[in-house]
């Protein structure tokens, strides 16, 4: 969600420079009538010589205001675009911690390697913890994302002391709700593009 702080919002100095721009112009026009109102219009080459470097000076400022704002235009785009890819590259981060323990735990549980499932484990909880602690301001309402469920999940596998079904099954709802993580993170993520 876009925060709306004044002197923050692009759009807001947008409207602000085009209200200069705006004035100025009016400005230069109201003097010119107001100076000129009573006479004619001029055959004389020096009037119209002065009368075009003050209009070429206008139309200056204005293409002045014009480049500030395409500028911060493209400025926000890519401040934008750079977020975007910061998340994505967040979602790929957590997508390979997240996946380590469904695709090698399997072959663990299988060949009922406890010490070496009990590490990656560890190992994927530490930096599940890490990911969450660095990568949470990535994403405005990060807060409205279930991640509880993963630590909870953690570590009570991490209690365990063997594998027995409830570690199993503990596995496979630890598998479920990491997807449902990063299905949220992802639907988050794209759903926040403006």
């Amino acid at each position: 969600m876009e925060k709306r702080v004044k002197g923050k919002n692009p759009n807001f100095n947008i409207i602000i420079l085009l209200s200069v721009a705006v004035a100025v112009s009016l400005l230069f026009i109201i003097i010119y009538l107001i100076k000129f109102s009573d006479t004619l219009i001029s055959s004389n080459l020096k009037d119209w010589a002065s009368f075009g470097d003050a209009f070429n000076l206008l139309i200056a400022f204005n293409n002045l205001i014009i480049f500030v704002i395409l500028t911060i235009k493209a400025s926000s785009f890519q401040k934008k675009s750079f977020e975007m890819s910061m998340r994505e590259a967040s979602i790929k981060e957590a997508t390979s911690i997240l996946g380590i323990i469904n695709k090698d735990t399997l072959s663990m549980v299988r060949d009922n390697e406890f010490e070496n499932l009990w590490s990656t484990l560890k190992a994927c909880n530490i930096q599940f913890d890490t990911f969450i602690r660095c990568k949470a301001h990535l994403f405005d309402d990060f807060k409205e994302i279930e991640k509880e469920p993963i630590y909870d999940i953690l570590s009570s596998l991490l209690e365990k002391t063997s594998i027995d079904e409830s570690f199993k099954k503990l596995l496979e709802i630890f598998s479920l709700k990491s997807s449902e993580f990063l299905g949220n993170l992802s639907k988050y993520t794209y759903k926040n593009i403006s």
